[in-house]
């Protein structure tokens, strides 16, 4: 038997002669479903985590640059009371025998960004740890003989952290 509801449309019979439901098409009009719920708290998540990421690198290079930063601040007073007086420095024979003498376990200074300790003082304080960085330097005589006042200054850096050594080399004369 067929019955019509009030528009006028036939929904047909059901088994015990009710009448059969027909299901809408239409959608909840209370909230999101569970699927765009999980997509969205996904996207967020993986917005987040490239932020904090990307903060977190930068964190780190600030702190390489900064360290960078001092060591050339020290490496700079260096080379400034090394020029000014160049005869009261150790000077080596030659570049090798230099090098013997700047091996990461003898270079003599230790520093951070804000003070310098020599090897002495930083074996008495028991604190070498908490250096970021250490160095020593040597002074040879300039490969041109032409001039006897003429030294090459190697300046030995080692970084703690990154465990790799930085020479650099300046040419000094007395003022």
């Amino acid at each position: 038997m067929q019955v019509a509801d009030d528009a006028g449309v036939d929904q047909g019979a059901g088994p015990e002669g009710e009448p059969m439901k027909t299901s809408s098409l239409k959608t909840s009009q209370g909230g999101n479903s569970f699927v765009e719920i999980l997509v969205a708290s996904l996207i967020v998540t993986l917005v987040f985590y490239f932020l904090i990421s990307a903060y977190v690198n930068d964190s780190k290079i600030l702190s390489r640059l900064s360290d960078r930063k001092s060591q050339y601040f020290a490496l700079a007073n260096i080379r400034e009371s090394i020029q000014s007086q160049p005869e009261i420095y150790q000077i080596v024979a030659s570049e090798d025998e230099g090098d013997l003498l700047l091996t990461p376990e003898q270079l003599p200074w230790y520093g951070t960004k804000s003070a310098l300790v020599s090897r002495d003082e930083c074996m008495a304080s028991s604190s070498c740890d908490t250096y970021q960085f250490r160095f020593g330097y040597v002074m040879y005589p300039h490969e041109s003989r032409i001039a006897r006042n003429l030294f090459t200054l190697k300046v030995r850096i080692y970084d703690v952290k990154e465990k790799a050594s930085s020479d650099y080399q300046f040419l000094v004369a007395p003022r």
